[in-house]
């Protein structure tokens, strides 16, 4: 499995629970305030109530969505990562290049994954990373077109020297994983995957 210290799914979850109980808790004692007061003047509360549910709903809806999806990641069998598709991103607010190239090195590729158990979560401070990668994993037995995305970046537009590894699923990040400092897995990207873009005349011997 792939070996990210966490991922943030549970924060949507949280926050609709407790707006939903906050609305439902608040509507059932308005509700019963209500009929204590006044017999008749229930409309509020059951809007109160309903409201809660609505958003009870909604937190568990795109909770389980996202915990399905980030438990599908985490759970990859690094075995069988056999390498990247590779496509050069100059930003992560932009597309990745249509292009792409191979890297085919099965015990290279699962080595650098395994790397990922000793990154480090960061927070953002307002900024957007450039000057990097999007790596899709090609695994044994799946489609090529898998919607397992690792994006690395090596430029920051708030703190010099600062990198990020991005897991994602798809290659518009339709759910993002999360911000990691990985350095293990950025010195994989600059050993092996900087090569395959740089022009063969200007490639180390």
């Amino acid at each position: 499995m792939l070996g990210f210290p966490g991922y943030n799914f549970v924060g949507v979850f949280v926050v609709f629970v407790l707006l939903g109980l906050a609305a439902f808790f608040f509507g059932l004692l308005d509700f019963s305030k209500s009929g204590k007061r006044y017999g008749i003047s229930y409309l509020r509360p059951v809007i109160g109530m309903v409201v809660g549910m609505a958003f009870l709903g909604t937190g568990l809806y795109f909770s389980a969505g996202s915990f399905r999806q980030t438990y599908g990641f985490r759970n990859i069998p690094v075995g069988r990562v056999r390498g990247f598709r590779v496509f050069g991103s100059k930003s992560e607010s932009e597309p990745g290049d249509s292009n792409f190239v191979v890297y085919d090195n099965p015990e290279k590729t699962q080595a650098a994954l395994l790397t990922l158990k000793n990154c480090r979560e960061i927070r953002r401070n307002h900024e957007h990373f450039e000057d990097g990668y999007k790596l899709q994993l090609l695994i044994t037995g799946e489609p090529a077109e898998s919607d397992y995305f690792l994006s690395v970046y090596r430029i920051s537009s708030a703190r010099s020297g600062k990198q990020v590894v991005m897991p994602h699923l798809g290659p518009n990040k339709n759910l993002n994983l999360g911000d990691y400092e990985c350095p293990e897995f950025q010195s994989f990207v600059r050993e092996n995957i900087d090569p395959l873009f740089q022009p063969k005349n200007n490639q180390p011997k």
